[in-house]
């Protein structure tokens, strides 16, 4: 779909929504619903935005709403971005953001700063509108992002569809719109926790949004080789890290999809897209395993057509489990692995025994799976030799015949834990996390200097064992040698 065709669409369903009759509204309220952007080495990179589709396929039972999801524009995937003030300006220049009532901005961490300023001009323009944001940055830094920035009204804590519903299920009172809605914190009303969505099955089926396959065929044909269907499973991570914020969004408590619900969706989407191959998202889908085994069973007894990866820790999988796990449809694993010490592992909290995490890695590769590893270098602890002992591991995962694997230097997340105990510095403000290389302007640098611990992704921990050069070596290092073996496996190949 062109731009001019998609202003159209707008138009056209905006025409439409004005004439519904309901009995609180003349015409329909209007919802932007805004991605986070996905920048690498300068260029955007367009993928589906599930969340914001997800919250599109609860209001299309709404006769108080018209939801939209804003689609990045052509200018913006032809450019390289050189300063970080280039990105939202590029995004509203060429974006028509006109007429609607609220501007729903999706937020992640390494592109809040993108977000920030987008929501601060779409105020200047739409004094009269309501701007708020959602997204895993701000669900734990809400109270501070609304502190902090007077123009965001108010914000989206952890799972949205139950305040979403809410929100576009009754009258929409202009003046205190969030008022009374568990999940949506203001700077007036009192806040009322939300309860998580315990069933998935509940939710609605993904492909009701109505801009679903229109995203799905767009990154589809941007990334033709690579590009794999995403597909909710799990959410939810009992893991304690303390780096991660997986817990802090999604709750300890792991909630799956039923292996029908899965075939269901996925039968629809291949219906549609000839695709057989999902990513079923989820940061632990293979936790507990009593469950993730009940899961493979029902993929097995439902007779599943399809192939599917997804992300889990291995270390209490045996191979009985594994072959399973291929006999349900499952081809594709990512494990984070985080680091080459037992020890590491212990202060950060995250529960896993290293040697059967690579053991299990081991018998997986043997059994055909493709094997995807992540391992992280530079806690403030580690000395060279930690660093060189998980670095010869990232080496020794590819030539067992893992198809990608990547060293990645620790970066400070804001409002997780280990933020909390450890001291984070700012220089050359750039941060580990993203990889846009982005030069901060002036404005963003100022931003970050501010509120320093709302981006402390643009700092880093100290290393007082080891120089910072060196650990941007290792990790150099390491992406040239994974880049070999990345060379040879352009496109996941679904074993028979």
């Amino acid at each position: 779909m062109s731009s001019t065709e998609f202003l159209s669409s707008l138009k056209y369903n905006y025409a439409m929504s004005s004439q519904l009759n309901t009995a609180t509204a003349s015409k329909a309220m209007r919802i932007l619903l805004i991605p986070s952007f996905n920048i690498i080495n300068g260029r955007i990179h367009p993928y589906v935005p599930y969340g914001l589709l997800a919250l599109q396929a609860i209001s299309v039972e709404s006769k108080q709403f018209v939801v939209d999801v804003a689609e990045l524009p052509r200018e913006m995937l032809i450019m390289t971005f050189s300063c970080s003030e280039e990105v939202s300006e590029c995004f509203l220049e060429h974006t028509d953001t006109y007429g609607y009532d609220i501007y729903a901005i999706s937020t992640i961490c390494d592109s809040a700063h993108y977000s920030i300023d987008i929501a601060k001009q779409l105020k200047n323009l739409y004094a009269k509108s309501w701007v708020v944001m959602g997204g895993p940055y701000v669900t734990k830094l809400a109270e501070r992002i609304l502190a902090a920035f007077s123009f965001i009204d108010a914000i989206f804590v952890g799972e949205g569809e139950v305040s979403f519903r809410l929100l576009t299920n009754r009258p929409f009172n202009k003046f205190s719109p969030f008022d009374g809605i568990p999940g949506v914190r203001t700077r007036h009303a009192t806040f009322i926790a939300a309860n998580t969505i315990d069933d998935l099955d509940l939710l609605p089926f993904i492909t009701k949004a109505p801009d679903y396959f229109h995203f799905v065929n767009k990154v589809k044909e941007y990334d033709r080789d690579s590009f794999v269907i995403p597909l909710e499973a799990t959410r939810g991570c009992p893991l304690q890290c303390s780096f991660c914020s997986t817990r802090q969004i999604w709750g300890s408590n792991v909630r799956r999809k039923s292996a029908r619900r899965l075939l269901d969706e996925m039968r629809i989407i291949n219906h549609v897209t000839q695709e057989t191959f999902f990513s079923l998202i989820g940061d632990n889908v293979g936790v507990p395993v009593k469950q993730f085994m009940e899961f493979c069973d029902g993929m097995i007894k439902e007779g599943n057509p399809y192939k599917w990866a997804i992300s889990l820790k291995l270390d209490w999988i045996k191979k009985e489990h594994l072959q399973k796990m291929w006999e349900a449809g499952c081809r594709g694993l990512f494990i984070g692995v985080e680091s080459a010490s037992q020890e590491t592992l212990r202060k950060v909290n995250k529960s896993a025994n290293l040697q059967k995490e690579i053991d299990a890695i081991k018998t997986a590769i043997e059994l055909g799976f493709q094997v995807e590893t992540s391992l992280i270098i530079g806690f403030p602890w580690e000395a060279e030799s930690d660093v060189k002992q998980t670095y010869n591991l990232h080496c020794d995962f590819l030539r067992l015949g893992a198809r990608r694997s990547q060293v990645i230097i620790l970066c400070p997340i804001p409002g997780t834990e280990i933020v909390e105990n450890q001291v984070v510095y700012f220089d050359k403000w750039n941060s580990n996390l993203n990889q846009d290389n982005i030069t901060l302007s002036p404005h963003h640098v100022e931003m970050v200097k501010t509120h320093p611990e709302l981006f402390a992704h643009f700092g880093h921990y100290e290393t007082p064992n080891i120089p910072r050069r060196i650990l941007r070596a290792y990790r150099d290092a390491a992406a040239q040698v994974a880049g070999l073996n990345i060379k040879h496996n352009k496109k996941l190949v679904v074993a028979k």
